[in-house]
């Protein structure tokens, strides 16, 4: 194994070099979680079909299905603004949790972010931290890649399109799916701001901020 650290990359034996994940460029994150990118998590999604595991069906916060946790955190998020948003998706949630549970289901990475994908120049090349993986529905796959595309995107909901374009090439979503991605990519950021705000998901990247800007920009 070569590891050039300076460069960012790194290669296996005679492999091709790889990016590391990390902060990427505008120009890397789009290809990382869009046309080509995303289309890799729909080939992941689609392989992942036939596997089954029993821990796969576990407990665990980042499912989008299970967001009902978020009701008893609401009253610590802070600002007021965030607070109100978080309380008006909860509501969105809540009302049409059945509905959303009765959509397709299957097996997904859960956790589709740029620092997640190994790029060797400008090609994906995998896929790595597979922690999150459960079976749930499949729109949340797109959902939670455009979630954090569209945080550093200067037209996020542009970002959420070509996420959507991506991985619809690769696995083509039904109509009620797509009518789901808008309010399961605002599940998801409000997710992200309450796990972020109470100092569980900072990091050396500065994400946090990263996240409060574009809860204020939407």
């Amino acid at each position: 194994m070569v590891v050039d650290a300076a460069a960012g990359t790194i290669r296996l034996g005679t492999g091709p070099e790889v990016s590391i994940p990390g902060p990427l460029g505008a120009a890397e994150r789009t290809v990382a979680l869009t046309h080509e990118g995303d289309g890799v998590y729909g080939d992941l999604d689609r392989a992942l079909e036939s596997f089954d595991h029993e821990h796969l069906a576990r407990e665990q916060k980042w499912d989008l299905l299970q967001s009902d946790w978020i009701g008893a955190h609401l009253d610590a998020i802070e600002p007021g603004w965030l607070r109100d948003a978080s309380c008006e998706v909860h509501e969105w949630f809540i009302e049409r949790r059945q509905d959303l549970r009765a959509l397709r289901q299957g097996v997904v990475h859960n956790d589709a972010n740029d620092h997640n994908v190994l790029l060797g120049g400008a090609e994906v090349v995998g896929l790595i931290d597979f922690g999150d993986l459960c079976r749930t529905a499949l729109v949340s796959e797109p959902a939670i890649a455009a979630s954090y595309l569209a945080m550093r995107a200067h037209d996020p909901l542009a970002a959420v399109d070509a996420v959507t374009r991506g991985y619809h090439r690769a696995l083509p979503l039904r109509d009620d799916e797509v009518q789901a991605i808008l309010p399961l990519v605002d599940t998801r950021r409000r997710v992200i701001a309450r796990e972020g705000l109470s100092g569980l998901i900072h990091d050396a990247y500065g994400n946090i901020l990263i996240v409060t800007g574009f809860l204020q920009g939407m």
